[in-house]
């Protein structure tokens, strides 16, 4: 986790040089603070998933895109290699990716080795996209089919809206999903200002299209996001990273007209930006506090520690506490509802732990594809609970529930059955 968030860092450092590389310092700065107090990018950080290194490589790529000597433009390829190796969606970047290298008027050369690079670079970090292509195409086309079919717990339709409701709700805040906001339709709007400004050989403004080519990007990709069924917040974070290199550049263009006509309204535009990227930056410091604050399966572990006696039978489901399998005898089912309720009894099993993310998902689905585990999950539920630990104002985690199983005496045993549940 340590990596990732050092990845996370380097990508503030990526954004802004970017932003400064297409639309100056002042840019740079404000892409740096976006995304430095993005407390979604900030809580997803500290996670170990691909999305944020992915994002950094992405950034890194269309910082080199930008910014790196002609000669040099093979890093471009290398860093998009590495973005999309680590996540395949990463490659949905790729036309804007192109789009900025041809708007600097690249030489062909200079380009095929870009093209070149980021192929070598991608198979050697996936060789076996090429020493097994039949499986590579295979779990290509399973991303595809997740991505289209759903993942349980975590699907939707028109997703849109949802994923701007997280934003608004803590990965981004009303203030701050304001100024990306504008910020984004700034740098569309200089599209038609720097045709109408364009020299007098024709040429356009080269920073005004770079910033609107990364912004279309970015909103093409969240458009993409809201029109599959899985729906995941931290699918958000290269969105969100290329958001805030063409927001940055959207909202310096606003600075700099501001001060051609008044000498003193960029300066006010920078203090209101700092003032509405300050409750950003509380949410931000909140998140982290809460990811330092304990989690309740580490608090649950504590407690089965202290007071569950030594030996006893514990079955535990995902996304739950693991008690020590030198001092328990411990089983681990993805769900409990997996088995009938009555399994446990039979079985003498002294404790139950559920965690409400697995049990949620089906108690909470809408289209109930799933009656037999939500009935045996309701069963269970009404088991003694000898411990329900839910999160406090400033801890992560799931509730975790430990139940004790009745006495075998309060069934039938004729009336048990073996089989499990299909897994969803």
């Amino acid at each position: 986790m340590g990596k990732v968030a050092l990845l996370g860092a380097a990508t503030v450092v990526a954004v802004a040089v970017a932003a400064r590389a297409v639309a100056g310092p002042g840019a740079g700065m404000i892409a740096f603070a976006l995304l430095a107090f993005m407390p979604l990018h900030v809580e997803l950080s500290h996670y170990l998933t691909t999305d944020v290194p992915a994002a950094c490589f992405l950034a890194l790529a269309f910082a080199l895109a930008v910014g790196a000597p002609v000669s040099r433009l093979w890093t471009v390829g290398v860093a998009i290699g590495v973005a999309i190796a680590t996540k395949y969606t990463s490659a949905v970047a790729l036309p804007g990716l192109f789009a900025v290298l041809l708007l600097r008027r690249s030489r062909p050369l200079a380009l095929v080795m870009a093209a070149v690079s980021a192929v070598a670079m991608f198979l050697v970090l996936c060789p076996y996209s090429l020493l097994d292509w039949r499986l590579f195409l295979a779990d290509i086309d399973g991303v595809r089919e997740h991505y289209t079919s759903g993942h349980f717990g975590a699907e939707g339709n028109f997703n849109w809206g949802w994923y701007l409701r997280r934003l608004l709700d803590h990965g981004l805040g009303a203030s701050g999903l304001a100024v990306l906001g504008c910020g984004l339709l700034a740098s569309l709007w200089s599209v038609p200002q720097a045709w109408r400004e364009r020299d007098e050989q024709g040429n356009l403004a080269y920073g005004r299209l770079v910033a609107a080519v990364i912004t279309l990007t970015s909103l093409l990709w969240f458009g993409w996001l809201g029109a599959v069924t899985v729906r995941f917040e931290r699918n958000l974070i290269p969105v969100l990273v290329l958001a805030t290199i063409g927001g940055a550049c959207g909202l310096a263009s606003i600075v700099g007209a501001a001060s051609s006509r008044w000498r003193r309204g960029g300066a006010i535009l920078m203090i209101v930006l700092a003032l509405a990227i300050v409750p950003v930056a509380r949410m931000a410091v909140t998140a982290t506090q809460r990811l330092g604050g304990g989690d309740t399966r580490a608090r649950t572990t504590e407690w089965i520690r202290d007071h569950v006696p030594a030996g006893s039978y514990i079955v535990r489901e995902e996304y739950g506490p693991r008690p020590d399998p030198q001092r328990y005898r411990v089983n681990y089912t993805w769900s409990a509802a997996h088995l009938e309720p009555q399994w446990y009894i039979l079985n003498n099993i002294d404790y139950v732990i559920v965690s409400s993310a697995v049990y949620r998902r089906f108690l909470t689905d809408p289209a109930q594809r799933f009656p037999q585990i939500v009935e045996r999950y309701r069963e269970m539920l009404l088991w003694e609970q000898v411990l329900e630990q839910e999160p406090g104002p400033a801890e992560m985690g799931p509730t975790i529930t430990v139940l004790r199983p009745p006495p075998v005496a309060t069934i039938d045993p004729t009336t048990v059955k073996r089989g499990g549940a299909r897994r969803p």
